[in-house]
């Protein structure tokens, strides 16, 4: 059984003052889902991870953890609570390896030598690809060894929620196919996510449910399939071929 692992309520943020991006946006996350957010540039999607990961101070509103007010709180203190933000970009430590990368997302439990050795053996079996680079450092990894690299080290802190701020951008469409794969592995594993993506058509088939946001408010949320065939994100978003990834039917 399912519960609303996160709720959002009324949520207001912004940049500059007197100036709110985020305007009364609520939703929620249920334990277990895959949740996409769609919208055009500027609609405040990744504002609104930030808001939620603790990289920006909500104005108004709530932000709850299972039931627990968590906004405004800073990133190292979500963490420990089970929030990983994964931000766009591929942002790596380029001048550290691959393994001393990992150990980053450990860093909240680093004490215990023992689950760090176990969460380190268990990322490199599930990458293995990364394995073979360990030592190489991450600077010099393709674009999509780095997206890789990058969740996978939000995975070292064992999350409750995984925040993706569009995973797939500039990737190649092998890299972009990959990262959508592993989604679908981590969703049939059970872990809850909350993603900004572009590609509607590839997000919808790993997504339980979308959200559409325009000028900073929620314009419209459903199961990724009706939001996916909605005459108005089809004219919004697959009017034009997706660069990238090969359409799903």
């Amino acid at each position: 059984m399912s519960y609303n692992l996160l709720e959002v309520d009324a949520l207001r943020a912004g940049y500059l003052p007197g100036f709110d991006v985020l305007r009364d946006v609520s939703l929620r996350v249920d334990e277990h889902e895959v949740v996409t957010i769609l919208g055009p540039n500027g609609a405040g999607k990744s504002t609104l991870l930030k808001a939620i990961a603790g990289l920006l101070r909500p104005r108004a509103g709530h932000v709850r953890l299972q039931g627990e007010e968590i906004g405004g709180l800073a990133p190292h203190l979500l963490v420990p609570r089970g929030v990983v933000a994964v931000p766009s970009g591929r942002q790596v430590f380029t001048d550290q390896s691959v393994e001393e990368n990992l150990l980053m997302g450990a860093y909240h439990y680093r004490k215990d030598r023992n689950r760090v050795s176990r969460s380190i053996g268990q990322a490199f079996d599930r990458f293995p690809e990364l394995n073979v680079l360990k030592k190489r450092p991450a600077g010099n990894l393709s674009g999509g060894q780095q997206q890789l690299l990058s969740i996978a080290r939000g995975l070292m802190a064992r999350p409750k929620l995984m925040l993706l701020d569009e995973p797939t951008l500039g990737l190649s469409p092998l890299a972009a196919r990959s990262i959508f794969g592993l989604i679908a592995e981590l969703k049939q594993e059970g872990v809850t996510i909350l993603m900004v993506e572009k590609l509607v058509k590839p997000a919808a088939k790993v997504s339980d449910r979308m959200i559409v946001m325009e000028l900073g408010a929620v314009a419209l949320e459903g199961s990724a399939a009706s939001v996916r065939n909605d005459p108005a994100v089809l004219s919004s978003y697959l009017g034009k071929v997706e660069p990238g990834v090969t359409p799903v039917g």
